[in-house]
Formats: C-alpha cells, structure tokens, sequence
C-alpha cells in the first residue's frame, strides 16, 4: 500500500501539491485586510509554489487555458501600470486628482507621482494576486480526471469551517475559537474574519455536494452511498447557514439549491437507479426546505431576522452607497487605484455616518471596482461575464454527458454565479481562501471546454466496452 501510494505522489504530484496548497490557503487566509498576520506566511509560500508551478507548465496546458491565463495577465499588467509614476501635469490632469493637485500646490511640490492614490495600498493588492495565480498554475497542471479529489478537499474544509462555526456559536462572544482579531464576535464565521464569507463557501458547497453525489457514478450502490452523503450534509448546513446571521447568506441558499438541482443529474437507466432513490432524494429536499421553516417560525434564524428588520433608510450601508455612487464619476476612466477605496470615501463620507467604525469596503465589489479600477476593469469583468456565459451556453448543449469533467464545469459554472452575486452585496473574493475557491472553479470550466484535455463521456465509454466482442 505505501509504495501504491508513493507511486500515485510521484506521478500525480500536482494534485498533491494543489491540494496542500488549497488547505494553506483556507487555513491562513480568511480575511480581506491588509495586516492580518498570517499573510506574511501565506504570501511567501505562495511566491514558492508560484515559481515551482511555472517551472513545469507545459506550451499545451497554456493553450488549452488561453483565455484564462490572458485575463490573469491582464490584470496583474493594469495594477502594475497603476504603481507607475507619471510627470506631474500629466498625474493632475487625470479625474478625481484635483484635491491632491491644490495640496502639492500649496505646499510648493512638483513630484512624479503613480496613477494610484494610495499606492501602498496599490501594491498589496498586485502581492495579493499571488495566491489565486499560484491556484490557477497548478490546477492547469492538474489533470482533469483527478480533479475530484480536490472536490472532496474543498468539501472538508468547507466541514471544517462549518464545524467550527458551531463552536464559535455554542460559546461566549469572541471566545477562543475565534481565528481574527476583527471579526464578527457573536456570530459562526468558522475560517474567516467575516460571517458573509462563511456564508458564501457554504451556500457554494451545494452545487459542489450535487458535483460529488453524481460525477462519473455508474452504479446502484455508488449513487446511493454519494447521494446519501450529500444530502445528509445539506441538510446540516440549512440551519447554520440561517444561525450564521448573514443576510446575503439566507438570499444565496436559495441560489445554492437551484444551482445544485442543475448541477445534479440521476445517473441513467443502465446505472440501475430506480424510482425509489429519485423520491428519496425528493423527500430529503422538501425536509431541507422544512428545516428553512422550522428555523423562521422559532425565531432561531437570526439571518431571517436581521432580514425582516433592516430597512433601506437604517441600514448604514445603503445611505453610505449614496456617497459610493459620486465616486464613480469622480475617478473614470482610470480609477482611483486599487484598494484605494478606504482612503477616497472618506473625501465624500456623509457626516450622518461619521463613527468610532469606518467603512473599509463599498459592500458591493463591482462598483467598488469601478471606484478604484475604472475602464479596464470593466472590460475585464465583461470579458468574463461573457466567456461564463458562453462556457454555460456550451454545458447546457453537453448536458446528456455525465463525465468527470462535465460534471465539475457546470459546478464550477455555479460557484462562479454565487460568488459573483455575493460581490454584489459584500466581497468575498478579497478573502484569499475564496479568491482560490474561485480560480479552482474556473478551472474545471476550462477543462470542459478545451477539447485537447476533456474526458470522454463516462457512459459513452460504458457502451464502447459493453460492444465489444468477448
């Protein structure tokens, strides 16, 4: 068994690598601030397995994932052209620089000086980039017929997360189960500094249990073992979801669920999967949906509560978007710089919400994004958006296959979804755990479009052998 399993490290090292990669990434990565001490470790370690993974990729693996690598690059080129300084007239002259242009005057300055306005705040948002970028080199190096395994990897820790969220919940405020020192101290956020984040990956784990229960099963006793899992699962996360507290967590779930039903697919006749196990599964899901309508009517759901609670006008972070809207205008085309957003806020920051607290984030990372990126960004955020939407369009013609591959890209396809609709209203992909959750899930779309690294469709491959003479 040992020397089996030393012959699977040496031949399939960059799952092994990627998965301990992914691990470190969830366990030190958790929050989106900039002095949070376990990016010195997570960082570095990053940069280590970055340079390895390039060091291997191969001319075929980079064009097989062409457009994903070109929006990388792109991306890492725009910050870089931000930290670049610009003759004084040229830098006054760009939106939203006034301000800064009276006080140079005044002080009698005339420095070269970079399009961000806060480029130390500029820089660690290209560093930041090191994380997904070391996922996406070696989950390309990976090949896609053991890409499962990292499912069940992400499936664990998101376990764990959830786990530890019960005991931050079961005990004090702020007790020692608590991984931040900022955080949301009377809620479950498990891995992470903010209870949102928590909510997103475990909303995002349904499409992935629908992945688990059904990809490449072909037989009874698989699909009842699997399928018993994943809706044994499920069914624990309705309520800590709902017990997190997070608004945009009780709008997800629902998301959750509907992404998973398009993930999952009953595996096909010759698998010999009856009636019985479609009602079975039927009744486990109206038992979630009942569990949805235990917690309400007991009160226990403080997620609902603060749902039903909050109105547009109480809520700080709606009157604050007021403010975030002039920014937009202020800063376009070129943005203010990236991760800027703090400190140019409080240019236009109502004095109705001048508090011991400050607003870090606009809640809402495409505008934020606008704010501090301008046109390119759009550009690039369009760019996506239209090769999910044209990868989706392609899975839907390719929904009879139930291969590995196929079957992970629609799953990718639906935690791409939900992470984009939680930037909407928060920004989890600044939390670098969820950044490589993202990545991964991208990557598993690729996969299922580039023809040269695809597998073949399981049950085609089942009736090629069935044909043949014995």
């Amino acid at each position: 068994m040992q020397s089996a399993f030393i012959t699977d490290l040496r031949k399939n090292y960059p799952i092994w690598v990627l998965s301990a990669f992914v691990v470190i990434a969830f366990l030190t990565g958790g929050g989106s601030r900039s002095d949070i001490a376990s990016l010195v470790f997570l960082r570095p370690v990053a940069a280590l397995f970055l340079i390895t993974g390039l060091w291997g990729l191969t001319r075929e693996q980079l064009n097989g994932h062409r457009f994903l690598f070109a929006f990388a690059a792109a991306c890492v080129l725009w910050l870089a052209l931000q930290l670049v300084p610009l003759p004084p007239a040229l830098w006054q002259a760009l939106p939203g620089r006034g301000l800064a242009a009276d006080v140079d005057k005044a002080a009698g300055i005339s420095v070269w000086r970079p399009l961000s306005l806060v480029p130390w705040r500029t820089w660690n948002a290209l560093f930041s980039l090191l994380v997904p970028l070391t996922a996406l080199v070696w989950a390309v190096r990976c090949r896609p017929q053991l890409q499962p395994r990292l499912l069940l990897v992400i499936i664990a820790l998101a376990g764990v997360s959830a786990v530890l969220g019960m005991l931050q919940f079961s005990g004090a405020p702020g007790n020692a189960f608590y991984l931040y020192r900022i955080t949301n101290g009377a809620s479950a956020p498990g891995l992470f500094a903010n209870r949102n984040h928590q909510a997103a990956l475990l909303t995002a784990l349904f499409p992935l249990l629908a992945a688990f229960a059904c990809a490449g099963v072909a037989d009874r006793r698989t699909a009842a073992i699997r399928g018993g899992i994943a809706l044994g699962i499920g069914a624990i996360l309705v309520p800590l979801i709902l017990l997190i507290g997070s608004r945009a967590g009780v709008l997800l779930l629902g998301l959750g669920l509907a992404c998973a039903l398009f993930v999952y697919r009953f595996p096909r006749a010759e698998a010999g999967v009856s009636r019985r196990a479609k009602l079975t599964t039927i009744l486990v899901a109206g038992g979630a949906i009942a569990l949805v309508a235990i917690s309400i009517l007991l009160s226990r759901a403080s997620a609902i509560q603060r749902l039903v609670d909050s109105s547009g006008r109480d809520d700080e972070r709606w009157l604050a978007w007021q403010s975030v809207r002039e920014l937009v205008p202020s800063y376009f085309p070129f943005g203010s710089g990236a991760g800027s957003f703090e400190d140019v806020y409080r240019i236009v920051e109502q004095n109705a919400l001048l508090t011991r607290t400050y607003f870090n984030h606009a809640h809402n990372d495409w505008i934020e994004v606008l704010v501090t990126d301008g046109l390119p960004a759009l550009l690039l955020l369009l760019a996506a958006a239209v090769g999910w939407a044209i990868a989706v369009f392609g899975m839907l013609r390719r929904r009879h296959q139930t291969s590995r591959s196929e079957v992970l890209a629609q799953a990718g396809a639906a935690v791409v979804l939900m992470l984009a609709t939680a930037s909407a209203v928060d920004y989890p992909l600044r939390t670098p755990s969820l950044g490589v959750l993202l990545v991964i899930a991208a990557v598993w779309m690729s996969n299922a479009t580039s023809r040269s690294i695809s597998e073949p469709d399981v049950t085609h491959r089942q009736r090629k052998h069935r044909s043949r003479p014995v």
